[in-house]
């Protein structure tokens, strides 16, 4: 098992938001990091989206916290061994595509 960083590495516990954050007009609120953290970490933001986040997480203790515990989610997962369909779900699931969406259950 490869190292990985501890709930205590991110420090989850500290979970305030930065009350000092930059007035700006194209801040961003908290919700909208939280929206967009996928897109974000997987290069689909536009170039002014991704530095609004970015800025956003510099200053936001919350964010931060936040960032950490889902990056630090994603490795755990992605470690996890690949467990196969049931035979039967894959067969509805190959249906369901064939069919263009519109099979019953």
């Amino acid at each position: 098992m490869q190292n990985r960083p501890t709930l205590e590495w991110f420090n989850l516990r500290e979970s305030r938001v930065d009350s000092t954050a930059p007035a700006s007009p194209d801040a961003i609120r908290c919700v909208e990091v939280v929206e967009r953290l996928t897109d974000y970490l997987d290069d689909a933001l536009d170039p002014a989206d991704t530095a609004r986040t970015r800025r956003h997480l510099d200053w936001c203790a919350g964010c931060q916290n936040y960032f950490g515990q889902f990056t630090l989610t994603m490795r755990i997962v992605s470690d996890l061994p690949a467990e196969p369909l049931p035979a039967e779900v894959d067969a509805y699931l190959r249906a369901v595509y064939r069919d263009g969406g519109h099979k019953s259950a």
